[in-house]
């Protein structure tokens, strides 16, 4: 009976040695599997580590050409504005030549006409007419000069457009006898802006008007409240029954310098949208031949600062204020 026992636990012994030994075996092949893994997840790392170190030199290669680059850019565009800023000036110095030298030429001739020892009272008269004449024309072309060359200063405060239109037009009314007929809006017709500016857009344009009627006829002034492309404001419609304008005409009727005016600058709209366009507004000009003109002007409702990013160009450094502009 003992030994049956003996060789059961003789038999149980050997198979737990067995057991331990396949154990031993098996976690024996999952070490050497998990080093060889290791292994070679080491030398991924190690090759991946290499790669963006090598990454690393050609992004800092790049980020020092991209700054050369910009460098350059920055240094190209300052040049490119140097030159845009000579290539206006020069543009401005040409149309200036160019509109003077008519009226120098003809104050000469009429000094030479004065000079002369023989010379009628109704031809002394006449000549000294003539020289008045063109000393008020170029004493205007320089007027209309510092008003489009220089940047403007806006002094933005609440106005009621309606006081302005009724100044605009009492004054035309009175001095040349115009019939200009306003009709105001009904909802409100208060703006942010500079009155005086303001004040020099109208003139401008009613008697743009009035001249091209021939001072005959009727100039109606419209404001209405709208909103254009989200914005909430004020359009002024300036509208005349003259002679209109054809399409070539309408096309560069806000060219510098162009006039169809014998005694014009070929300035005024030029002023006239540049004010405008300080304001934040727009400037529109709605015209067919034969069936007169709307000159439309749109100005925003908002505080000073919400069109305070517009910003225009100069072509001079001096900026005169407002006052400087309506004595001018």
């Amino acid at each position: 009976m003992l030994d049956g026992r003996a060789a059961v636990g003789h038999g149980w012994g050997i198979t737990v040695q067995w057991v331990v030994l396949f154990v031993t075996l098996v976690m024996c092949g999952i070490a050497a599997m998990l080093v060889v893994r290791h292994r070679r997840l080491v030398v991924e790392l190690e090759a991946q580590q290499k790669a963006l170190v090598e990454r690393n030199r050609e992004l800092a290669a790049a980020s020092d050409e991209l700054a050369a680059a910009s460098d350059a850019l920055t240094s190209t565009q300052a040049l490119l504005a140097k030159n845009e800023q000579l290539a206006a000036v020069g543009e401005l110095a040409a149309m200036v030549a160019h509109e003077v030298r008519n009226p120098l030429a003809i104050i000469s001739n009429a000094v030479s006409g004065l000079r002369k020892s023989e010379i009628s009272r109704d031809d002394r008269d006449t000549l000294l007419d003539i020289l008045q004449e063109e000393t008020n024309r170029l004493e205007n072309l320089v007027s209309d000069l510092l008003h489009y060359a220089r940047p403007l200063r806006l002094v933005r405060v609440p106005i009621h457009m309606g006081e302005v239109m009724d100044r605009v037009t009492s004054r035309l009314s009175h001095e040349l006898g115009a019939d200009v007929q306003l009709e105001a809006a009904k909802d409100g017709d208060v703006v942010y802006g500079d009155a005086d500016l303001l004040r020099m857009v109208f003139d401008n344009l009613v008697d743009n008007a009035l001249q091209a009627m021939h001072h005959q006829g009727r100039v109606t002034v419209r404001m209405k409240r709208e909103t254009k492309d989200t914005v909430a404001g004020t359009t002024i419609d300036v509208i005349d029954t003259g002679d209109g304008m054809d399409t070539a005409v309408r096309h560069r009727a806000k060219d510098p310098f162009f006039t169809t005016r014998p005694t014009g600058t070929g300035l005024g709209l030029v002023i006239v949208e540049r004010i405008v366009m300080a304001h934040g507004g727009r400037f529109e000009l709605k015209s067919a031949a034969g069936e007169g003109t709307t000159a439309s002007v749109f100005l925003p409702n908002e505080p000073p600062d919400a069109h305070a990013q517009v910003k225009l160009r100069p072509l001079l450094q001096s900026a005169p204020s407002s006052e400087e502009l309506s004595r001018g």
